[in-house]
C-alpha cells in the first residue's frame, strides 16, 4: 500500500495578520480528515503535516517529506494559499518527480 502525506498550507501569511483571524482554523480541515480516514480503511499509511498554525517554512516541509518519504502528497487550499501552494509543488518535484501530486479541496473566494 502506498504513503500518504495530506499537507494544510500555513494561514498565517495570508490570514494571521488580519482582525479576523479569530475565524482562522487552527486544526486540519474535514476534507483531509475524511481523505485520510478513507485511505487508512483502505490500508494505506497516512499523515496530516498540519501548518494552519505556524508560519511557512520550506524547510519544514522538505525535512519532513524526506522523513517521512510519501508516495502521494495531497495539499489543501484557499485561494489566497496559492503561491505556498506553488511553492510546495515545486519543492515536492526537486525530491522526487516519482511523487504523485494532488491539489485537494481548492476554495476560491470572489
Amino acid at each position: 500500500m502506498s504513503n500518504v502525506l495530506l499537507i494544510n498550507p500555513s494561514y498565517e501569511p495570508s490570514y494571521g495578520g488580519a482582525k479576523a483571524s479569530i475565524v482562522n482554523p487552527i486544526m486540519p480541515t474535514l476534507g483531509l480528515a475524511t481523505i485520510a480516514a478513507t485511505a487508512l480503511q483502505r490500508g494505506h499509511r497516512v499523515e496530516i503535516l498540519d501548518l494552519s498554525w505556524q508560519q511557512y517554512d520550506f524547510r519544514r516541509v522538505r525535512n519532513h517529506i524526506l522523513k517521512s518519504k510519501p508516495d502521494i502528497i495531497g495539499i489543501t487550499a484557499t485561494t489566497p494559499l496559492m503561491n505556498q501552494l506553488r511553492d510546495m509543488s515545486v519543492l515536492i518535484k526537486d525530491i522526487s518527480k516519482n511523487i504523485l501530486q494532488q491539489l485537494i479541496e481548492l476554495k476560491y473566494f470572489l
